[in-house]
């Protein structure tokens, strides 16, 4: 049975240390301080001297949507160094760091929600991140790890992480201010930049983020379409939804979700655009600290969803889910221009406004949102309403979306996607070719004027693309 069919409950050894772990915040009390002596002594975080004493051990409402979090304090035993001089002195001051606050993460035990977070190796990608040097390569703060084992059978894992000192910002409670913003989409620059380009997004260290167009991903325009009677009948489950869907958006759905993987492949493969996402930009997923210089800075957590996509729906994510339209209204241009500022800034393509490339950026920008509403309908569609503010939270999360979805004239510009005629593609005609993607005027579709439409064949990269091919460096295709 266990060949066909995994239940998730066994307690298999993991992959990184060869010793079993506990698979829930249950499991953790019953292994106890021995178990968790065993795994920090295994990781390194502490040494033969230092023994767990104790664990206090407690779960957070809500928390962890696609996972299961406990909250824990701890306390030890030491042994004195049996050394003396400047090691003991060293060793003593290391007693003085044992971290006494850790995060446990483990997969999620409830079934609907592990079947999603196998499906899209959520888990897998999350454990990859803290266990490879791309955790110290990120330019913002992330967690320490002070043990994270994972096994591949079962998919459980078990991750203890250092439970950050700095504030969090509850979108429902305590919206993002324009400040929160700023230091937000700066670090989202410095991301998007670190891997972009098709060189870079293939750097060994980032080869695990999955791809915008792999097998997982192509999964979720089929799965928002199974959720479009209800979210758009207005038919969910609990109540106090306020959400409107555009006419337009409605019209041009079903033909968003068949050729969902047409944008797939343009975010895979744009050379421009391709790049390191977090993924789940969402205002829960950072926290605001003070720096050494006096000035606030942000850290991120939660890297489930990783990807090498097009950089710029990180951004879309952030003003998609966590700002008000009246917010969006009126700082989503700044918020625009300061992301592509600071992406220039650290090290990514320096775009002047005005320019043909400026305009390149902008409709990337606005056609991601096509994809990024679906990952909202699939949340609202499938809601488990005993979850506490679920109704609000997806409520917030659709309504701020297509707040968008209108604002930067995503259906116009998909249909320019659709027609082929979107300087994307035309600069790099050999997506749609290497993927057979089929041009087609949709009903209602304005084609641009023809003056000003001549394009440039890019020829920045090695070999670029006046062939009619990929960017290549040598024989290795890099896209």
């Amino acid at each position: 049975m266990c060949g066909l069919l995994c239940c998730r409950n066994c307690e298999y050894a993991g992959s990184e240390y060869g010793i079993k772990y506990p698979i829930n915040p249950k499991k953790l009390l019953k292994m106890g301080p021995a178990w968790l002596t065993q795994a920090l002594r295994a990781a390194g975080t502490i040494s033969d001297r230092v023994s767990v004493k104790k664990i206090e051990l407690k779960t957070p409402d809500g928390a962890g949507l696609l996972s299961e979090l406990a909250f824990i304090e701890i306390t030890y035993n030491t042994t004195p160094p049996k050394t003396s001089g400047h090691l003991a002195y060293n060793q003593k001051i290391a007693d003085l760091t044992l971290p006494t606050n850790a995060v446990v993460k483990f997969a999620p035990m409830l079934l609907k929600t592990r079947a999603t977070v196998d499906v899209f190796e959520l888990i897998k990608t999350e454990f990859t991140f803290y266990n490879t040097v791309m955790r110290e390569m990120v330019p913002f703060v992330v967690p320490k790890v002070f043990y994270a084992d994972m096994n591949f059978r079962s998919n459980n894992a078990c991750m203890v992480l250092e439970k950050v000192k700095g504030e969090f910002r509850d979108q429902l409670e305590q919206p993002a201010t324009i400040e929160d913003a700023r230091i937000i989409v700066t670090k989202m620059a410095q991301l998007g930049a670190k891997w972009n380009g098709p060189v870079k997004s293939n750097y060994d260290e980032v080869q695990f983020c999955p791809a915008a167009n792999g097998p997982v991903a192509s999964l979720i325009p089929p799965e928002a379409g199974k959720h479009k009677k209800k979210v758009f009948g207005k038919s969910l489950a609990g109540t106090g939804w306020t959400y409107e869907i555009p006419e337009q958006y409605a019209e041009l759905f079903d033909d968003m979700v068949a050729n969902g993987d047409d944008w797939l492949n343009f975010a895979a493969s744009n050379p421009a655009t391709l790049g390191v996402c977090h993924g789940d930009t969402r205002l829960d997923n950072f926290f605001f600290y003070t720096a050494d210089d006096g000035n606030v800075d942000c850290g991120m957590l939660d890297f489930q969803m990783l990807s090498r996509s097009d950089i710029t729906t990180d951004l879309a994510w952030f003003l998609g889910t966590s700002c008000s339209p009246e917010f969006q209204a009126k700082y989503d241009e700044e918020l625009f221009d300061l992301y592509l500022a600071e992406l220039g800034k650290a090290g990514g393509p320096v775009i002047e406004k005005g320019t043909e490339e400026r305009a390149m950026w902008e409709e990337s920008y606005s056609l991601g949102f096509t994809f990024l509403a679906f990952k909202c309908i699939i949340g609202a569609g499938g809601i488990d309403v005993k979850q506490p503010k679920a109704v609000p939270l997806c409520d917030m999360l659709l309504k701020s979306m297509m707040s968008m979805v209108e604002r930067r004239n995503v259906c116009e510009t998909y249909m320019k996607f659709r027609a082929g005629d979107l300087i994307a593609q035309k600069k790099y005609p050999w997506i749609a070719k290497k993927f057979g993607q089929r041009f087609t005027k949709l009903k209602g579709y304005k084609a641009p004027s023809a003056a000003g439409e001549k394009v440039t064949q890019i020829g920045s990269f090695v070999g670029a693309a006046s062939t009619g091919g990929p960017p290549k460096i040598g024989q290795i295709t890099l896209v």
